[in-house]
């Protein structure tokens, strides 16, 4: 007897590769399958069904997906037995942690500066990027701007495609005023300066391909100020969990 290489292919066809076939047939005795080895069922997260899985000798995940946390801290994974068995391996959750960076602009005190000129702050990897701005008060406790035109502040170092929470302060003892305020450029309304400490305008925000929000504020009335800035931005911590620690039980 010869030995002979066939391959089957994943639509059953059995093809003959190498080897002996001196009676132009070979005896497939022996090659045994498993009907175990890969089943499709059905899962649902949350109560919601997020369609089909499929098992198999693969390490990769068999479905990617996310889910907001019901109000008790808990995402529930339900898995429907449809074929012989539903197996479950292990299970990789991202977490967000939300870290907050506030950047104040009051360091200047009482300045003229040039609007085509680029004022920076850096914090916890991110740049902070001004310009516009014709001057520095102490009454706006930061920067301001007093001819027409628009003034930005661009935050950079930001992971492309991810949001992010803001808020933007902006005080003034003096020459208060309401004006229009775009982020990524588009409009999210006017913000009014006053003598609160309370943000003036939250949002959030995706940052764009280079990793950047640039926010812009419009002079429309005596005076637009900037104060300070907040973003909040998500660190992932991902746990994989393994659920090989029990052999055959």
């Amino acid at each position: 007897a010869k030995t002979a290489r066939v391959d089957v292919e994943t639509n059953g066809k059995i093809s003959w590769i190498a080897g002996g076939k001196d009676h132009r047939w070979i005896s497939l005795t022996g090659i045994a399958f498993d009907i175990q080895a890969a089943h499709v069922n059905f899962l649902s997260v949350n109560g919601v069904s997020v369609g089909s899985t499929t098992s198999s000798t693969s390490t990769d995940a068999t479905k990617t997906g996310t889910n907001t946390a019901d109000g008790s801290g808990k995402i529930t994974f339900s898995f429907t037995r449809r074929t012989h068995h539903v197996h479950l391996s292990s299970l990789d959750i991202e977490a967000a942690q939300v870290n907050s960076v506030k950047m104040s602009f009051n360091d200047r005190g009482d300045k003229t500066l040039s609007a085509s000129s680029q004022y920076m702050y850096k914090s916890n990897g991110y740049t902070f990027t001004l310009k516009g701005w014709t001057h520095t008060r102490n009454y706006a406790k930061g920067f301001l701007r007093n001819r027409p035109g628009t003034a930005t502040a661009v935050v950079s170092g930001l992971v492309p495609g991810r949001q992010y929470a803001w808020k933007v302060y902006q005080y003034a003892s003096s020459y208060a005023g309401t004006n229009p305020l775009s982020v990524n450029g588009v409009s999210v309304g006017s913000t009014t300066s006053s003598t609160s400490t309370d943000a003036t305008m939250t949002g959030a925000s995706t940052a764009d391909g280079s990793g950047k929000i640039t926010f812009s504020f419009t002079r429309r009335t005596h005076h637009v100020h900037l104060s300070s800035l907040d973003i909040e931005a998500a660190q992932v911590n991902s746990v994989k969990m393994s659920f090989n620690d029990r052999g055959d039980k």
